[in-house]
């Protein structure tokens, strides 16, 4: 997703936050409504429904999350997670509702990247009904290859993570990474997972025809 100008310079003149692995994101003021510009790393965005973590998406470099609250007059629901040591901007909602008064086209640029984030939620959702576990997971994974880390599982991401996020179980996980392993796109040992073939991989996430 583009993020245009006019809301990128709103970041421009607010300091970089640190956000260590596995940690909630905080910012340096005391508003609890933010909006977050991810500099570096990677933001799991999830939400609490009783003992469950549902998770909506992940956020990479160059993303912004949160963006939504500014026109929805509700406090949001989501929380965000640092899937490694990540960096991120925040600015608080009431300053973003402050500055669209100032600029007219403000608004529009929000609203047009508030709609391709949905956009984006609703492709995955498509695809989880449209497509096999193997290409989703592919899919998932080719996405995470780009964070350039030796171990996806367990040092980004959790087997738990990835089931709700493509839709299936734990023990499928396990099954689809045995798959992947047999066409030689992984290797899975002692719980770590690693991509060895990322062509492979990236042909199978592009992939139109379910694979079994």
């Amino acid at each position: 997703m583009r993020v245009s100008k006019n809301i990128l310079k709103l970041f421009e003149n607010h300091p970089v936050n640190k956000i260590d692995e596995n940690n909630l994101l905080t910012c340096t003021h005391d508003s609890k409504d933010n909006v977050y510009l991810i500099k570096k790393g990677a933001i799991k965005i999830f939400k609490h429904a009783g003992s469950i973590d549902f998770i909506f998406a992940i956020g990479f470099e160059g993303e912004i999350i949160g963006l939504e609250q500014v026109i929805l007059e509700e406090v949001s629901d989501k929380s965000y997670v640092a899937l490694k040591n990540s960096e991120i901007v925040c600015i608080p909602v009431s300053e973003l509702k402050n500055e669209i008064l100032k600029n007219e086209e403000l608004l529009p640029d929000i609203l047009h990247y508030v709609s391709d984030f949905s956009d984006q939620l609703e492709h995955r959702i498509v695809n989880l009904n449209q497509k096999s576990v193997i290409n989703n997971f592919a899919t998932l994974l080719y996405s995470l290859s780009k964070l350039k880390v030796n171990e996806i599982v367990p040092h980004i991401i959790s087997t738990k993570d990835i089931a709700s996020l493509i839709g299936t179980t734990t023990n499928y996980v396990y099954k689809t990474i045995q798959k992947l392993e047999d066409k030689s796109i992984i290797t899975f040992k002692d719980r770590k997972l690693r991509i060895i073939n990322k062509e492979l991989l990236k042909k199978l996430a592009l992939e139109k025809i379910v694979q079994s």
